[in-house]
């Protein structure tokens, strides 16, 4: 999500709040009201997993703040979580990336039945087909006999077009495709 620019002078955040960058944390340099106190960590996690802190009566999430009070700079492009941990404010977990870079580091969807981004199962053939979003436009990898030669092409793709962005196998579920292969 950009950031978008606050209506008071951005030194508000550094006067209101501290930010440890080894621990990502935010907390209360005073006490904003009487739910919340000095020292206590700012802010509440939402839904979606972001952190949200509210600052003269406007909300804003952490990771901006996070990246203003250890930049000096408020954020023009989105703000990506390297491991995918939304709360997960480290100075050493926040990179500027665009909406494409962004999407690239994304889990595999709930919906998808083989555990791993960009591949899936042909119905109709039985064999693997392993393609990657470019913008909206899903480019092609090519069909492949087995799961692991369409894992293969899936991450030469990524490493190519994806760079530092691509999400690490790893970090993708793929208790499915064991029962797949």
């Amino acid at each position: 999500m950009m950031a978008k620019l606050p209506p008071f002078p951005l030194a508000t955040f550094g006067e209101r709040l501290a930010y440890c960058p080894a621990s990502g944390q935010l907390t209360w340099r005073v006490s904003p009201s009487s739910n919340a106190r000095m020292g206590q960590i700012a802010g509440a996690r939402i839904k979606i997993g972001y952190r949200k802190i509210v600052v003269n009566d406007l909300q804003f999430y952490a990771h901006h703040v996070a990246w203003y009070l250890h930049t000096g700079e408020w954020p023009v492009e989105m703000i990506d979580h390297i491991n995918g941990d939304r709360d997960d404010n480290r100075a050493c977990n926040l990179r500027l990336a665009t909406q494409s870079q962004q999407n690239f580091n994304t889990k595999a969807s709930v919906k998808n039945t083989s555990g791993r981004k960009g591949v899936a199962r042909c119905q109709k053939t039985g064999r693997w087909r392993a393609y990657i979003m470019l913008g909206r436009k899903q480019k092609f990898l090519g069909n492949h006999a087995t799961f692991d030669g369409a894992v293969a092409a899936r991450e030469r793709a990524e490493a190519e077009i994806c760079g530092e962005f691509s999400r690490a196998p790893m970090q993708e579920a793929t208790h499915h495709a064991q029962n797949l292969r």
